[in-house]
């Protein structure tokens, strides 16, 4: 049953379809009682209301979107012209020889490169002084503000680093005692640096800077409270010194720089230069 009302409704969009086709294209149609009770029976197959459907029928004209008929001679004329509209030109201006009477294609390469330049020129010449009213004093960073954050900006093309942030802070400046400081680096492991004093965290799990910012200043405050829970200070648990060890020998050279001995200075060995002025002088005196 339900293959035959599928087969049914089709058959009745087709009717509509063609019917209401036939009504625009064709000048010469007249309506009908016939015509307009077949499509009422098709709309009502349909579901659509009677007064709905004796409003569209009324609404059309025949002939309102009529077809033109064009003949295959001139659907050839009309391609042909668009083809012409479109194409490269290839006239004698563009086929004759190079005359020496322009530059060649690096002449016209160096005047655009010293376009740019002056562009440039100009720019720094009358909107760089613009620059000076947006310009602030400088004022020390107070004790509360220890946090420094690092971003990485990539001009002219997209890249996955540019979402990483880089926070970087002082444990002295957060304000915590003897015990809690200890705790502190304990929590903060190989990120903690002692030759600078300093922890460096880094998150990149964001696809946005503003959403790593913050993960960072959550994981900021979150170490100062767990730093600060007096319930166990691990004062018994020293610093491991492996991850510094590691860090200090890849900041140091490969090649030592020994101090040159005193022992083996020779003033008196150095060449002299030809014209010893100071000697002559010393000597006749």
């Amino acid at each position: 049953m339900r293959r035959f009302a599928r087969q049914y409704s089709s058959r009745a969009k087709d009717i509509l379809k063609k019917s209401f086709e036939r009504m625009e294209a064709d000048k010469t149609y007249k309506k009908s009682a016939e015509d307009f009770a077949q499509l009422q029976a098709a709309a009502r197959e349909l579901g659509v209301p009677k007064q709905l459907i004796k409003q569209v029928y009324d609404g059309v004209q025949p002939g309102m979107h009529a077809k033109k008929a064009v003949s295959a001679a001139e659907k050839m004329l009309v391609d042909a012209a668009d083809i012409a509209m479109f194409a490269t030109p290839t006239g004698a201006e563009f086929n004759r020889p190079f005359e020496f009477d322009d530059l060649p294609s690096a002449g016209h390469l160096q005047l655009e490169e010293h376009r740019t330049y002056r562009e440039f020129v100009r720019l720094a010449a009358y909107t760089l002084p613009q620059l000076s009213e947006f310009a602030t004093e400088y004022r020390r960073p107070a004790k509360n503000e220890n946090l420094k954050f690092k971003h990485y900006t990539f001009v002219g093309e997209s890249h996955p680093a540019e979402r990483k942030v880089v926070l970087t802070f002082s444990p002295d400046s957060t304000g915590l005692g003897e015990k809690q400081l200890h705790k502190l680096k304990l929590l903060a492991g190989p990120r903690y640096d002692p030759d600078r004093n300093e922890i460096k965290i880094s998150s990149d799990r964001f696809p946005e800077q503003a959403q790593n910012k913050r993960y960072l200043g959550y994981v900021y405050s979150r170490l100062v409270q767990t730093a600060q829970d007096p319930s166990d200070t691990f004062e018994d648990v020293p610093l491991d010194p492996r991850a510094a060890n590691e860090r200090r020998a890849r900041r140091r050279s490969l090649y030592p720089q020994h101090e040159f001995p005193a022992e083996w200075n020779r003033p008196d060995l150095a060449p002299r230069p030809k014209d010893d002025i100071v000697s002559v002088l010393s000597g006749q005196q």
